[in-house]
């Protein structure tokens, strides 16, 4: 029998979004409600979410999408640990 590691005690790593997701953003609704919210798991002290290397406070993080290509990453600064790119249209 295996044991399953907890969420806490695995590797930390992005799970939302996936790498390569394009988002879209639509004009009809406002900016406001249409926050990206960027999960993680394998929770450690000091982590955080970068976009484009600007520092997001809170996991799950909630990002206010712009158009454009952008890199997502999972850091605590002095280390990544996983990072995504995501298209902006």
């Amino acid at each position: 029998m295996f044991a399953l590691a907890t969420p806490a005690e695995q590797a930390p790593r992005l799970v939302s979004p996936s790498d390569g997701s394009l988002i879209a953003i639509d004009p009809d609704i406002p900016p406001a409600r249409q926050l990206l919210v960027i999960r993680s798991i394998g929770q450690r002290p000091g982590l955080f979410v970068a976009v484009d290397g600007r520092r997001l406070s809170g996991l799950p993080a909630r990002w206010a999408p712009v158009p454009g290509l952008h890199e997502i990453s999972l850091t605590d600064g002095q280390t990544t640990y996983d990072r995504v790119r995501v298209t902006v249209r």
